[in-house]
Parts: C-alpha cells; sequence; structure tokens
C-alpha cells in the first residue's frame, strides 16, 4: 500500500465532521433545522414561524433558562471526530490559532496548537445567544469573532516567520463568510438582528485589516529611503521582523447574503452541502477571475490590492468613499423608499424663516450676559 494522502484524509475526515453535525442536531431535534416545505422553499428561513419564535423568546430568556442541563452537541462531535493529542505533536503540523473572547475581562484569548481541546474549539463557537459560556481554566468565554475574526496577527507572530536571511512579503488568505456589503437595508426584526450580528463580527476583521495596510505603507516607505538610514529605521523595536502582508481576500457575498440569521443554525445536510459548493465556486473564481493565481505567479502583481480596496474601501483611510454597492438599482431603491417613509413631513418642519433683522445665532448664555452689560453701559 502507498503512503496515505494527507489531503484526501482531511477532506474524508471533514466530510464525516459535517454529516455527524447533521445527524447530531436530529437527535437533539434542532428546532432551526431546514424542513422541506413547498410553501416555503428558500433556504433563507428567518420569515417561517418557528425560527421568528424561536428569536421573540431569544430577547428574553437566555440559554442558561432555556436549557438548564446543558450538553453542548458540538462538544460530542469534535470528541469524536479528533484526536487532541495530536495536535500536541511538534511535526510535522502547521501553526494553528484559536481565538475567544474572556467573558469577565472583554479581552481576546489565543490558544496554540499545543493547547487545542473540545473546550476550546467549542469556547471559540459560542455564540452567547444559543450556548453557554465554556469555562477553560475558570474563565468564561464566548465566541473569539467578537474580538477578532480571524486574529492574523498570532499568525504573523508565528515562530516560522520570524526575521531570516530575506524579508519577502507574506501572502495571507482571507475567506470572508459573513457579507461586508448589503444592499439591502434590514428592516424586520430578524434582518435587524442579523446585520447588527454581522457588523459586530465584521469590525475586528476590518480594523486588522487596516492595520496591517497601514503598516504596509509604512514598510513601503522606508524602501525609498536613503540605505544607511532604512537599516537605522528598521532596527528599531517597533518594526523588528515586521514585512508587507499580502492580504488575499476570498468572499461569496452575493450568495451569502440572502442567508439570514436562521440559517446559521441549520444542520440540514443538504444545506450544509450547498455552502460547500458555494465555497468550491468562490475559490475558484478568485483563483481563476479575480486575480488569485495572477497574485502567487508573480510577486509584483497588485490584484490583491486591487480587491481589499473594493472590499474594504481604502482601509487605511478613515475618510474613504462609500463602498459600492453589488446591485446599484437595488440598494438605491430601498434607501430611496426609506428616506420617503422617515422624512420629515413640509408641515412639520421646524426651520422657518427669521423675521428680518433677527439673528437665528445662538449665543452662549455668559457671553450673553456679557454683551446686555455692555450694551446697558453703553446706553
Amino acid at each position: 500500500m502507498g503512503e496515505p494522502n494527507p489531503e484526501a484524509a482531511a477532506k474524508e475526515l471533514l466530510e464525516e465532521f459535517w454529516v455527524r453535525t447533521s445527524q447530531t442536531a436530529d437527535w437533539f431535534a434542532n428546532p432551526y433545522r431546514h424542513v422541506p416545505n413547498p410553501f416555503w422553499w428558500s433556504w433563507n428561513t428567518d420569515g417561517s414561524p418557528v425560527p421568528t419564535l424561536l428569536s421573540m423568546g431569544a430577547s428574553a430568556l437566555g440559554p442558561a433558562q432555556l436549557t438548564p442541563l446543558h450538553r453542548n452537541p458540538l462538544g460530542l462531535i469534535l470528541g469524536s471526530v479528533l484526536d487532541f493529542r495530536r495536535f500536541a505533536e511538534p511535526a510535522p503540523f502547521p501553526d494553528l490559532y484559536v481565538c475567544a473572547t474572556n467573558v469577565r475581562t472583554n479581552q481576546l484569548k489565543v490558544f496554540e496548537r499545543r493547547e487545542l481541546s473540545t473546550d476550546v474549539l467549542c469556547a471559540s463557537a459560542c455564540l452567547p445567544s444559543v450556548d453557554w459560556p465554556v469555562v477553560i481554566d475558570g474563565e468564561a468565554y464566548w465566541d473569539g469573532g467578537f474580538r477578532a475574526d480571524p486574529a492574523i496577527s498570532p499568525l504573523l507572530e508565528s515562530p516560522r516567520l520570524q526575521p531570516s536571511d530575506h524579508d519577502d512579503p507574506i501572502d495571507v488568505v482571507l475567506i470572508g463568510i459573513n457579507p461586508l456589503i448589503r444592499d439591502d437595508l434590514p428592516l424586520l426584526a430578524w434582518q435587524i438582528m442579523d446585520r447588527a450580528n454581522e457588523i459586530s463580527l465584521n469590525s475586528s476583521v476590518i480594523d486588522e485589516v487596516k492595520r496591517l495596510m497601514m503598516m504596509n505603507d509604512v514598510l513601503t516607505d522606508i524602501e525609498r529611503l536613503d540605505p544607511k538610514l532604512r537599516r537605522q529605521v528598521k532596527a528599531l523595536h517597533a518594526l523588528a521582523g515586521k514585512r508587507v502582508v499580502r492580504l488575499h481576500y476570498i468572499e461569496s457575498e452575493r450568495e451569502m447574503a440572502p442567508l439570514g440569521v436562521a440559517s446559521k443554525n441549520n444542520t440540514a445536510l443538504p444545506f450544509l452541502e450547498m455552502l460547500r459548493e458555494c465555497g468550491y465556486r468562490a475559490a475558484k473564481r478568485w483563483w481563476e477571475a479575480e486575480g488569485g493565481a495572477k497574485d502567487f505567479a508573480n510577486s509584483d502583481s497588485k490584484e490583491w490590492r486591487a480587491r481589499i480596496k473594493q472590499h474594504f474601501i481604502e482601509p487605511h483611510r478613515w475618510d474613504a468613499p462609500t463602498a459600492p454597492a453589488h446591485r446599484k438599482e437595488a440598494a438605491r431603491a430601498s434607501v430611496q423608499a426609506l428616506a420617503a417613509v422617515t422624512a420629515t413631513p413640509p408641515s412639520m418642519a421646524v426651520a422657518e424663516r427669521e423675521p428680518a433683522g433677527v439673528s437665528n445665532t445662538a449665543v452662549p448664555p455668559r457671553r450673553a450676559q456679557k454683551t446686555s452689560r455692555r450694551a446697558a453701559g453703553g446706553a
């Protein structure tokens, strides 16, 4: 027999994980599981009765009130699929960092590969509205996305990427799941909840990208300095080991945006398989049509920068222009409809023309008193 193929084994293990996820959710009677229904054909079940009632209940009751006898199905699946003892082995595994948010301190906790366990992975995926906090070493944790989604810095500080005899750029591939840009305005309750969740989880990665792009600009400017001065600047502690980071962004926002918040709990196997195929299409589109292959074939390619600018809108600028819509007409129509509904009627407008000779400029009280006194003295 030949040597085992690690790639094939990884795909087989991932397939087993998703199949068991679907099966275990059925055993636990997952109420969010999509059930084929001729009256509700869409995968987006936000407006269907069961998710709507559950969302209403979740706004008033926490997981501890809904499930006093706690048992995390995800922990059962992970424990049966993964052998965590192997993650503690030094080689040949790549570096791996998993993040969680400390509920008490509001700080990010980064777990290294050798620290991985069922609890660590459950903590990194713990949404507080769905599951109990996960306790690790006396501290309670929620999903790491509240503080970093994902945390790129630990990866860049990995011993394998520390300073060597070269300072070539580092390639980092980001996989976008929650849409950064939505053309439709969230007005219904579940739409507002979904978008608020997306904004919360996306904000950390946006800030991380901004920081990295600012550092890229600094490093690029340093290369233009006189060689002697350049060496002195690079010797600064704050710049030690820093290299340009080329950020590659793979996303499928057009396909993911129609899926609402309830879909995040949908464990129907056909739905999970649909998401997998969506991921394959997004990766292929990025590689063949959006500059991925060109970036990796030519180190001078700037396709990645144009893509980051398109999605993160000049991330190193705070006064950046508004991001372009995916569907311009749909976005414009929804905003115009909102403006028409919320605009102040002319009869209620308070900005009326002042009488002639009367100024509408506000004067601070103390200054007004001094002015009146001077006027009285002059009289």
